[in-house]
């Protein structure tokens, strides 16, 4: 099953959210009864894809790091599960960059600035264990002015336990202060607030805000100067030193959330993001344990680069192949660093055409977004800008679509677009990729807690490959389609990791060697 060269271009399609669960509980999916969907599954060679090879229930960073997974062609570990390894096998402690900062610090007797969440029981990003063990490096190389900055949300002010539990942890490690508490839903991606952004960031460059005497008080937002301000806010200390950054300064971001705080390393980088003119001291240097994928900054200190070597992307790129890519952001291009015009060699190009208007639209216009993302997409087919061409759909995963009934409703509306998207592919002699980088929107809430769950599942997703003139499996079988659905979870599947091998295999294209991977094309030619 492949493709000739003269009869690309190949159409990756990404849906995220858009998981594979057996399970009818808090199913948008399947109860939007996507039936275009179900008959392209019917028809045409189709598998599913796990997350990961060795466990099924770790909990993933966020959709960045999936499309890494999706491209690299290999197994990526989330930040908490990769910061697990470094803390274990010493690769904190031994880290050049680290290392460097600390001793820029001793040298100019600069204080030493911690920035993060605070890790919760639960939390999906961070362990404890990852800033205690920050916390011992910086003392061993005796650095005494420690700051921490911590982000908070409303779960932990209310947990005294949890919050008594995290100070005496602190407090047994190192003598470190904590000097500011801020809301987490300034940095929200929802919250579009500019003064309160602007002031959670003068509260870590400055100490401007709330005032509190303890740390106990910081951190449940009680007692505050004003007593009506209910959380979020921010808080720093009586002592407004404590909090103020100075020249050669260091901000390590010790754990993120990049929808959260990549707008914060943005600010302090560059400056820009303030609702009033601020001053960044001259040398203050600023850091994180990550880079963040949709970002890339000359000032910033990258402890832990990901950088995904022969890529999907990569591998067009080498074979000549020029390649478009259609998204609301930057998203998909910079999950890989060297596709910024640094990969070696000649090659294809690389273009990405934004569509701003995804990013902010409402469910109801959800139809329109679609139809113009299809107008992009014809354009460039009928002027053969690219033989492989990959957009990202990220509409269902929209803060503003808050209740199942607004997402079954989404996921209609793009099951009706799906024809049309497949004909245009068609008209054009292409082949289509379905896929998502993770699900979501088929488990929206829970046997024992029906309320909405907008987080994303490690549950499979679908692979659907469809090429003009294939005439669909002999003697389909004509049970339930949903239920053929859940047998192939079952019976047949496939990993992430898979998915890059299978779409070089499908152009003729070397598959590196560093790719985990396998093809998985050649199973596909037969009956599941």
């Amino acid at each position: 099953m492949t493709i000739e060269r003269n009869n690309f271009p190949i159409v990756l399609t990404i849906i995220e959210n858009f998981g594979l669960s057996s399970s009818w509980t808090g199913n948008a999916v399947a109860s939007a009864n996507p039936t275009n969907f179900y008959s392209m599954w019917k028809r045409n060679p189709h598998t599913v894809l796990y997350p990961d090879k060795k466990s099924h229930t770790l909990s993933y960073e966020n959709s960045e790091i999936d499309l890494v997974r999706l491209f690299s062609g290999r197994e990526k570990l989330c930040d908490k599960e990769y910061l697990d390894k470094a803390v274990e096998s010493d690769q904190l402690k031994e880290n050049s960059v680290l290392n460097r900062l600390l001793d820029d610090s001793n040298e100019h007797n600069s204080a030493f600035h911690l920035v993060g969440n605070i890790p919760g029981p639960n939390d999906k990003y961070a362990d404890i264990n990852h800033l205690l063990s920050l916390l011992e490096i910086i003392k061993n190389h005796n650095i005494f002015r420690v700051y921490l900055h911590l982000l908070v949300d409303e779960n932990i002010t209310g947990d005294p336990d949890f919050i008594n539990d995290f100070l005496s942890k602190i407090k047994k490690v190192s003598n470190c202060e904590i000097a500011s508490v801020i809301g987490q839903s300034y940095f929200d991606d929802s919250n579009h607030d500019a003064r309160g952004f602007s002031r959670a960031v003068k509260t870590i460059l400055s100490g401007d805000g709330d005032r509190a005497l303890s740390s106990e008080q910081a951190l449940s937002f009680k007692g505050l100067s004003r007593s009506s301000l209910k959380p979020p806010t921010s808080v720093v200390f009586d002592n407004r030193y404590v909090c103020k950054l100075g020249n050669f300064d260091t901000v390590l971001f010790f754990n993120h959330n990049n929808k959260s705080l990549t707008k914060l390393i943005l600010a302090l980088t560059t400056g820009i993001g303030f609702f009033s003119r601020t001053r960044l001291p001259k040398f203050l240097k600023i850091a994180t344990m990550f880079n963040p994928l949709d970002q890339d900054f000359d000032r910033l200190q990258i402890l832990f680069y990901r950088n995904s070597t022969k890529t999907l992307a990569q591998s067009f790129f080498s074979a000549n192949i020029d390649q478009l890519y259609l998204s609301d952001s930057s998203r998909i291009a910079t999950t890989n660093i060297d596709l910024k015009g640094e990969i070696e060699g000649s090659g294809g190009s690389i273009k990405e055409l934004f569509a701003p208007i995804v990013q902010g639209a409402n469910p109801e216009h959800y139809d329109q977004v679609l139809d113009l993302i299809l107008e992009q997409l014809s354009i460039s087919l009928e002027q053969k800008k690219a033989g492989f061409i990959t957009f990202l759909i990220p509409v269902l995963s929209m803060p503003n679509i808050n209740s199942f009934a607004k997402m079954v409703a989404v996921i209609k509306i793009l099951d009706n677009f799906l024809p049309k998207l497949e004909n245009e592919v068609f008209k054009h002699n292409g082949a289509m990729i379905l896929t998502a980088n993770h699900g979501g929107s088929e488990k929206m809430s829970d046997r024992d807690n029906f309320e909405i769950i907008n987080s994303k599942t490690n549950n499979p997703v679908p692979f659907v490959l469809t090429i003009p003139g294939y005439k669909g499996y002999e003697k389909t079988n004509e049970r339930v389609v949903a239920n053929r659905m859940f047998y192939d979870m079952i019976k047949k599947s496939h990993f992430i990791s898979d998915f890059a091998p299978t779409v070089l295999d499908l152009a003729h294209i070397p598959i590196p060697e560093k790719m985990t991977g396998k093809s998985f094309l050649s199973e596909l030619k037969t009956e599941i």
